[in-house]
């Protein structure tokens, strides 16, 4: 009766760390193959227009192939302010390489303007978001309206 309770622990043990196995290459092919964006926002000036604040959204690409970035914007709770075209110098909309990052802007009073326009109070709550090739919208984390 020993022999039979050693046996079973055994392939319980051996079912558990196939299971752990399995799991652990699914979560590694998920990591290898998967599109994996990270986007941030700031606000800062450009050397053509040092007098200029502009409102900045980074792409970073931390997947192992390119990313198409199709749009770039500012949610804002009801709707979002998109960047129609791409500003002189900026890399988005676009393509962003493997573990490379891309940028755009615009002025920072533009942005504000658009709050006001549909009645959004100052230190309104935005995040900056990115809409990848196959449609998918990454967010920032919020931050408050300047």
């Amino acid at each position: 009766m020993a022999g039979a309770d050693t046996t079973a622990v055994v392939a319980v043990y051996a079912a558990l760390v196939a299971t752990a196995g399995l799991a652990w290459q699914i979560v590694s092919w998920s990591r290898e193959h998967g599109t994996r964006i990270r986007v941030e926002h700031s606000r800062g000036f450009m050397a053509a227009s040092p007098t200029v604040s502009m409102a900045i959204v980074t792409v970073y690409n931390r997947s192992n192939h390119a990313v198409e970035i199709q749009g770039i914007g500012w949610v804002l709770g009801d709707g979002s302010v998109p960047i129609l075209a791409k500003m002189a110098g900026a890399t988005l909309p676009g393509p962003v390489a493997p573990h490379s990052q891309g940028m755009s802007w615009i002025p920072a009073d533009g942005l504000a303007a658009t709050l006001r326009e549909q009645g959004k109070p100052e230190g309104t709550k935005l995040r900056a978001y990115a809409t990848d090739g196959e449609g998918r919208r990454h967010l920032s984390d919020a931050f408050p309206s300047w």
